[in-house]
């Protein structure tokens, strides 16, 4: 335990010393999300204003709906009940409206975040005007508890609703600042010091190959989830600068987006130490790290796109998707302990053997050294 201690302290006192790397894992998350939010809702209005929604609509001669169209400057297709449908299961047009008897109906598609933001904001529209009697129907019955959360929240917190881009965005900030900086410090850690020909020093003072790999792991956990802090910070500074711009944050939320993190960092910490301890050179290190944290990436996005508060499949068992819908849920308010029991599991066994795998690799350098 006294060599694992260490080696911890010596790999921590390195890594606030450097400037670089402070910048790197620190500095960057605090920048990473604002800069989202912001390239991310100018995106937004510039879509709507150079390429304006398509709303098809049955109802040629309802005033309200032409009014709201034409505010807005979206296009109008009128066309029968069937087409409209056809057309935005197609993706040609972004969400069909209609009237009964007795209410509004706005009907979109549960694959498209246009669709189900355009939705979102035409829902509100109705509801500023004093229509209450508006119902929301998607091809996915799951999608409707989406919409409806997100319904919710703008009604209680008078959000805009870009704001529901966050809901998106944070869990994703979340998993990429994690692998970013644990695959930095842990390629620092490894494959530097194996080209520096600095760990010849630890292998001739005696310490295990076991104390070396952890005291180099917990280093690793330790500036993965400090940067994964760091960007929750920004997260909540954004949303106090910017009012209204993000989801509500309440004290249950920010504990589960924490627990995400440390889970998320000592995931990567021990994939990435393992990955550097494998690596030659720090390009190959650099080339399988950022193959990895881009297929994290890929499969967390979608999921977050999805309706919160979903029963886990089998997914459950991939530790990534577990981390998205613990913080996607945790957005709306929902805290799912099924996601929160199988991803500690799944967790743990994946960075078990991985820290075994890292373990053996670098006795077999020791072995070698000498």
């Amino acid at each position: 335990m006294a060599a694992i201690w260490h080696i911890f302290i010596k790999e921590i006192k390195e890594f606030f010393s450097s400037r670089r790397m402070l910048l790197n894992i620190l500095a960057m998350p605090l920048l990473f999300f604002p800069l989202m939010m912001l390239f991310s809702s100018a995106a937004l209005d510039a879509q709507a204003e150079f390429s304006p929604y398509i709303i098809c609509t049955d109802q040629d001669e309802d005033t309200l709906i032409t009014t709201i169209l034409e505010e807005n400057g979206w296009d109008r297709i009128v066309c029968p009940e069937d087409e409209a449908k056809s057309r935005v299961e197609s993706g040609s047009a972004d969400i069909f409206i209609t009237k009964d008897a007795r209410a509004y109906i706005v009907w979109y598609s549960s694959y498209s975040q246009t669709s189900i933001s355009v939705a979102t904001s035409l829902v509100e529209l109705l509801r500023s005007m004093g229509i209450e009697s508006i119902n929301s129907v998607s091809d996915d019955s799951q999608a409707m508890l989406l919409l409806n959360s997100r319904l919710a929240q703008l009604d209680d917190y008078e959000l805009d609703y870009t704001a529901v881009l966050s809901a998106t965005f944070i869990p994703m900030t979340i998993i990429l600042v994690c692998s970013m900086a644990a695959g930095v410090l842990a390629l620092a850690l490894t494959v530097r010091e194996r080209e520096q020909n600095t760990l010849e020093y630890l292998f001739a003072t005696g310490i295990s190959a076991v104390s070396i790999v952890m005291g180099k792991f917990f280093a690793v956990l330790l500036a993965s989830c400090l940067a994964g802090i760091a960007s929750v910070a920004s997260i909540v500074i954004y949303g106090f600068v910017v009012p209204n711009s993000i989801v509500p944050l309440d004290v249950t939320s920010i504990i589960l987006l924490l627990v995400c993190i440390v889970m998320g960092a000592t995931l990567f910490s021990s994939v990435f130490l393992c990955i550097g301890c494998l690596a030659k050179t720090q390009r190959e290190g650099q080339l399988y790290t950022g193959v990895i944290s881009i297929v994290a990436m890929l499969p967390a996005y979608f999921l977050s796109t999805t309706a919160p508060g979903r029963e886990p499949n089998m997914y459950g068992f991939f530790p990534i998707l577990n981390y998205t819908s613990i913080a996607r849920d945790a957005l709306y308010g929902i805290a799912n302990f099924s996601f929160v029991t199988s991803a500690i599991l799944s967790t743990i066994c994946i960075v078990s053997v991985t820290l075994l795998v890292a373990v053996n690799i670098m006795a077999s350098n020791r072995i070698f050294e000498r």
